[in-house]
């Protein structure tokens, strides 16, 4: 469990220890102390450099895959739930409808599903996909696993020649990079982050401003 998860957990004993006192149910109660958080390992990341020779080496539908996965800050959960409905060409558009974790469609993480701007290299990347069902990304005619995600993964990164750091690193990756082109309320809204600051829950980013940032760091991958 995260930092943040715990120390709302002990947020509500100490209150419950509280209220049984105030109640007359207990004469005194323990000191509920928060978690301080230790030394913590540096986030792992690709950088654009990275996650661009990963996709270029990916065998298959894969590189389509890393490739989404990058630019857009999806998790995989995400990835793997994308259909093709959720595509809009004709608009140059991804909405991000849906989760898929142990078996189980649910709603992202994040604000409501919102549509996406894509690079033009996305869409033409999508129409060499071949369609075997609803889903985009699909595995012998059947739902990608997640079982299925890391050795595509992991020889993609042999043969880019770049270690193997998982799946959120390219979520990190996307951060990192937008970080050094835009502001922090771009960034939290690109990645549909659910617990952002309060004062940018007020700040609204437009989609065309979105879409300036991600262009920003694709020319720099000559995308």
């Amino acid at each position: 469990y995260s930092m943040k998860y715990l120390n709302n957990m002990l947020t509500l004993l100490s209150t419950v220890l509280n209220t049984a006192i105030e109640w007359g149910d207990l004469t005194s109660a323990p000191t509920v102390k928060k978690l301080k958080p230790g030394i913590q390992k540096p986030k792992r990341y690709y950088t654009v450099e990275e996650a661009t020779a990963i996709i270029q080496n990916a065998d298959g539908y894969w590189g389509v895959f890393f490739h989404i996965v990058f630019w857009y800050g999806l998790r995989s959960s995400e990835a793997r739930a994308l259909c093709w409905e959720d595509i809009d060409e004709a608009n140059g558009e991804m909405t991000i409808r849906h989760n898929f974790s142990d078996g189980v469609f649910t709603t992202p993480k994040g604000s409501e599903a919102k549509p996406i701007a894509l690079l033009e290299s996305t869409l033409k990347l999508l129409k060499t996909l071949k369609r075997e069902g609803d889903f985009i990304f699909m595995h012998g005619g059947k739902h990608l696993t997640r079982g299925k995600l890391k050795w595509p993964l992991v020889r993609a990164c042999r043969k880019a020649g770049v270690e193997f750091k998982g799946y959120h690193a390219f979520r990190h990756g996307l951060g990192t990079a937008l970080g050094a082109v835009t502001s922090a309320c771009v960034i939290s809204e690109a990645l549909r982050q659910s617990d952002s600051k309060v004062a940018q829950n007020y700040i609204h980013i437009s989609k065309s401003v979105q879409a300036e940032a991600l262009q920003k760091v694709a020319r720099k991958a000559a995308l």
